[in-house]
């Protein structure tokens, strides 16, 4: 990452660590509902999938066949920092503008989470709204249609021999709902979270909502490069860095989750 090449000190580079591990810890959703492998270091370059691509080929010849792979997508985004501003951390500034870290987090954050929840074609990546193991069942934003909608999802995962626990993450439009609403002087929020057995997250990538079994083994999230932060360039007052990951996202068994997207929607 090059960082020692960086005019930044140890304690500047603790203060933007922490921004953008705060912003990192908060927004991404994904890692909180399926299974994580890694990191496994820059060079990880694909997944196996444990199956052969046979081609056409000579039938008097050696036969072979082609390993399918999974190859890993690496992001990448450049911020600038002033690099008077950072040095009044040595000063003792407890106000320092990290505006443009903490951005670039956010923009990291939601690019993983796009490719999680609704798939990144260009690197092969079907996202957990897209599949096909369930048909997907609407979801109304009345506290007794949501509880109804939700209900029907646990059934429909138990009657497919999917266990629990579950989680349940929801976009923006159903956070609302479930912040703001009460049945019979109880939360909603806290209602949804006992009938699903399990947690609800938060995702601003998301449109309605996905009830996801976290029994294990189902949804790898496969990490090369974990998040972090390098030193790109620096002049005329200003360090570039910029924050990278590399990852891949693949279903095992996509009867392990179902969408339900917002009526109307």
């Amino acid at each position: 990452m090059k960082r020692s090449l960086a005019p930044i000190t140890d304690r500047a580079w603790e203060e933007i660590d922490d921004a953008v591990r705060s912003i990192l810890m908060t927004r991404l959703c994904g890692r909180k509902v399926v299974d994580v492998i890694g990191p496994e270091g820059m060079d990880k370059a694909a997944v196996g999938l444990g199956r052969l691509e046979i081609p056409r080929q000579d039938k008097t010849g050696v036969g072979y066949g082609i390993h399918r792979v999974q190859p890993l997508v690496e992001g990448r985004i450049g911020f600038d920092l002033d690099v008077w501003e950072l040095d009044n951390i040595e000063r003792g500034a407890g106000d320092i503008d990290l505006k443009a870290a903490e951005d670039a987090a956010l923009a990291m954050s939601r690019f993983e989470d796009q490719a999680v929840f609704n798939g990144f074609k260009a690197a092969g990546i079907t996202g957990l709204t897209r599949l096909d193991g369930h048909k997907p069942l609407p979801l109304k934003l009345e506290p007794g249609a949501l509880l109804d909608s939700l209900a029907q999802a646990v059934v429909t995962l138990n009657d497919a021999a999917i266990k629990g626990p579950f989680a349940l993450v929801v976009g923006t439009e159903v956070f609302k709902a479930l912040s703001s609403q009460q049945t019979s002087g109880y939360p909603l929020q806290k209602q949804v979270a006992n009938l699903v057995d399990g947690k609800v997250h938060y995702s601003t990538v998301l449109e309605g909502a996905l009830l996801i079994s976290r029994r294990g083994g189902d949804f790898e999230l496969t990490l090369g490069q974990d998040l972090a932060i390098g030193y790109e360039s620096h002049g005329e007052g200003k360090v570039r860095l910029f924050i990278t990951e590399s990852f891949t996202f693949r279903t095992l068994d996509p009867a392990a989750c179902i969408h339900l997207p917002l009526k109307g929607k």
